[in-house]
């Protein structure tokens, strides 16, 4: 089977590619295909991952991952959410967005600053697929006070987990894999195909 990913990150790309490697199926991205951005201008989560695995199924009639994902903190009343890689505005760096949401939160403490990391991943059989996979997995933590470690993705080294004492960017690569949600969801879908291919 030859699948997309509606994906221009090369770290997210990478680890598709060699989470899917166990399986007999074939993952390219969107930039193989000529595939455009699409504007993720929609409420949910689910919602612009889906429009994005649409756009990808229209432009190349293959079946289409995609993911999407942010951070919700209730007491700024779930920002940034799905504009959280656009927090600072479009084109901002991650430094920015970093700091807005350290500015917005100043003077907070305690469960002020609880956060939830959310990741979903949709799977498309075809543009107009009724019954598109669907899935979902959650981190909880707190918003640090300052910026800590050495981060790969947006806002890892804000992401505090209590349970570690440690922000995201500061846990071992083994525990981070682990607790990782895109990890967590991609593991879903990986048991998903596997049943479809009997193995």
């Amino acid at each position: 089977m030859n699948i997309l990913f509606a994906s221009n990150n090369p770290k997210k790309i990478s680890l598709v590619k060699k989470m899917f490697a166990q399986l007999p199926v074939t993952i390219t991205d969107q930039g193989e295909h000529g595939v455009p951005d699409v504007v993720e201008d929609q409420s949910t989560f689910f919602e612009n991952a889906i429009l994005k695995a649409r756009n990808a199924c229209l432009h190349t009639n293959l079946p289409a991952i995609a993911d999407d994902s942010g951070i919700l903190v209730p007491s700024l009343g779930n920002k940034p959410g799905v504009r959280t890689k656009r927090y600072a505005g479009e084109g901002a760096t991650t430094e920015q967005a970093t700091k807005k949401l350290l500015t917005e939160l100043e003077g907070m403490t305690g469960t002020e600053r609880i956060a939830k990391f959310v990741c979903t991943m949709v799977f498309l059989r075809h543009a107009s697929d009724p019954t598109p996979l669907l899935l979902q997995h959650e981190m909880v933590g707190e918003i640090a006070e300052q910026p800590r470690g050495q981060g790969e993705y947006g806002f890892d080294r804000i992401f505090y987990l209590p349970s570690y004492q440690a922000t995201f960017a500061e846990l071992a690569p083994n525990i981070r894999e682990k607790e990782d949600p895109r990890n967590h969801v991609l593991k879903q879908l990986i048991v998903y195909f596997k049943t479809l291919s009997g193995l």
